[in-house]
């Protein structure tokens, strides 16, 4: 009798348990369907206008003489390799490896 009970027990938490399942998988299907007709109404974006000939020409110059996408490179990648050490040393110094 007990096991007859605890098997109704345990239907009954399964069937809420998909319940609460389906109305949350529901919201986040309303909620991505709001995002799609809010993205639906806005605008179409501008193109972006063009670029005098002169200034193209001399920022084509000053790349040949000083290479700012090297820079912007290695600049990023200290940025990256210092957001990581953070990262890494707060495991680190939970941890106890490092002293802070």
């Amino acid at each position: 009798m007990i096991g007859l009970l605890q098997q109704i027990v345990d239907q009954f938490v399964c069937w809420i348990e998909t319940g609460v399942m389906t109305v949350l998988n529901l919201v986040i299907v309303a909620l991505g369907a709001m995002v799609t007709a809010l993205c639906a109404v806005l605008p179409s974006m501008p193109s972006l206008p063009d670029m005098p000939s002169q200034f193209t020409t001399a920022a084509s110059y000053i790349a040949w003489f000083f290479p700012v996408g090297t820079l912007v490179d290695v600049l990023a990648f200290f940025i990256a390799a210092q957001l990581l050490w953070w990262g890494v040393s707060i495991g680190l110094r939970w941890a106890k490896v490092i002293a802070a």
